[in-house]
């Protein structure tokens, strides 16, 4: 059987050996439609997007990755599966030396310091992770050759924030001390995955301005060339203060337009995606989040700056009780172990990660009301790793013998965010599988089981909301 993606949706062998990658889908788009020759899209699901293109005879394949290095490391796991052997990664970033690197400019990245959430779990600690060398001279010369003569060469910091919590001291200038010309989210994991898959890697960024000035305003990822950008973002107090949230933005569609009495959508950018919605008279949000800790802490951060008090996140997880919490049942979490990768960098170490007790309780009652009787409550693992690294022990046993009865990738990056920035959270999570038996097939998203079991979490944590609005619970 030949191999399809889970997330990409593309089979094996159906791209290029080379692959250039975006964060961004809609930046896939435009370099496929607007500065290829030809183009073929092959695949569309959440924020992973893939074409196969061909430029002045060249024929490689454009992708997009989401944001962060969790969410990322998947994008790049599933292209090597599918035949990469290089992968070129086409970013933002921000400048670490604000005096000499200036918006607009680029940044060929050498090596990249690893605090992107995922790497850890992937390499050894102190395992250098490393760009090709050949492919990054090519990319200096080339640009140079074009005549962009602002071509910065050298080591970047990957880091798993965004924005910076006032629990925990940021590394931004002690890694510009030690020689780090820019920052940005996913380079590290890039090298990491191409190390340890044994293909090739490198990256160029444009500057979007400097983290060290935001204060100053050096920050305009958008700059003059968007004009209608502030129309299309979420504005302050445009949204709910109740908002439940999901991964993938057909998840957030599908409950504005087929479970909610009316919708509004307020913007789709990316992963993310907003709706104000209205059910059984109860007024609230729904938002997507894309995939692993540093993306979704984003989402998190820039609902609460926009109205949010409640966020309740409605996901899939896999079960670390095989022989009792199956396929389509609903786990309520209660506290998230934090494995997800950007929890560290938000909260003090052994920070515990929970979620707020009565709205645990109501969800779980909800779902009881509702007819399910095949509802688990307790402690679940927030993991930045999907594909499991060769070279790095997996926790998920001893979790499980701990007591986490699941797994999934951003409940402890929602309890952090909220605990931090003082809001309710709580996650209810629909059972796709067990990954201590995948090996035996035990992992089915889109089967029917787990598809009902999808239906069932939605009903409760929209009922949930429902409660949380008109009964002030």
């Amino acid at each position: 059987m030949v191999y399809e993606a889970p997330h990409l949706k593309i089979k094996e062998g159906s791209i290029n050996s080379v692959v250039c990658v975006v964060g961004d889908p809609g930046r896939a788009e435009l370099i496929a439609t607007k500065y290829c020759d030809s183009y073929e899209e092959l695949a569309y699901n959440r924020e992973y997007r893939t074409y196969n293109v061909e430029f002045e005879g060249a024929k490689f394949s454009v992708a997009s990755h989401g944001v962060g290095g969790p969410g990322c490391a998947i994008c790049f796991e599933e292209l090597i599966k599918c035949g990469a052997k290089v992968i070129m990664r086409l970013g933002t970033a921000g400048s670490l030396r604000p005096d000499t690197i200036k918006q607009g400019d680029l940044i060929v990245t050498t090596g990249s310091g690893a605090e992107d959430g995922v790497s850890q779990y992937l390499v050894p600690a102190g395992f250098p992770c490393v760009a090709d060398p050949a492919l990054c001279i090519a990319m200096r010369d080339t640009a140079k050759s074009l005549g962009y003569e602002r071509v910065h060469f050298g080591i970047t910091l990957a880091s798993a924030v965004f924005y910076p919590s006032p629990a925990v001291e940021q590394t931004l200038a002690s890694n510009a001390a030690a020689g780090a010309i820019g920052v940005e989210m996913e380079n590290s994991a890039l090298f990491a995955v191409a190390s340890i898959r044994g293909i090739r890697a490198a990256a160029v960024s444009t500057v979007d301005g400097c983290p060290l000035k935001w204060d100053e305003g050096d920050y305009d990822p958008a700059g003059t060339t968007v004009t209608n950008g502030k129309e299309r973002m979420i504005k302050t107090g445009s949204i709910n203060s109740v908002v439940c949230v999901v991964g993938d933005p057909g998840r957030a569609e599908l409950i504005a337009t087929k479970y909610c009495d009316s919708y509004e959508e307020l913007a789709y950018n990316r992963e993310y995606r907003t709706y104000n919605v209205e059910f059984e008279g109860a007024k609230f949000s729904v938002a997507s989040h894309g995939v692993g800790g540093p993306g979704c802490a984003i989402c998190f951060e820039e609902l609460i700056k926009c109205g949010a008090k409640v966020i309740m996140r409605l996901g899939t997880a896999g079960s670390l009780r095989p022989d009792t919490i199956k396929q389509g049942d609903l786990i309520v979490t209660t506290g998230s172990g934090a494995e997800d990768g950007v929890s560290q960098y938000l909260v003090p170490a052994g920070f515990p990660c929970v979620a707020d007790p009565a709205l645990c309780i109501a969800m779980r009652d909800t779902a009881k009301s509702l007819g399910y009787e095949r509802v688990h409550f307790g402690i679940t693992l927030a993991s930045a790793v999907f594909y499991p690294s060769p070279a790095v022990e997996q926790t998920l046993a001893s979790n499980a013998a701990a007591g986490a009865i699941g797994v999934e990738m951003e409940n402890s990056a929602l309890f952090a965010v909220a605990s931090i920035r003082g809001i309710r959270a709580a996650a209810v999570s629909t059972v796709d599988g067990c990954p201590l038996k995948w090996d035996e097939g035990d992992y089915d998203p889109a089967g029917t089981t787990v598809t009902n079991g999808k239906e069932r979490m939605i009903k409760t944590g929209i009922n949930v909301a429902k409660r949380v609005v008109l009964e002030n619970l």
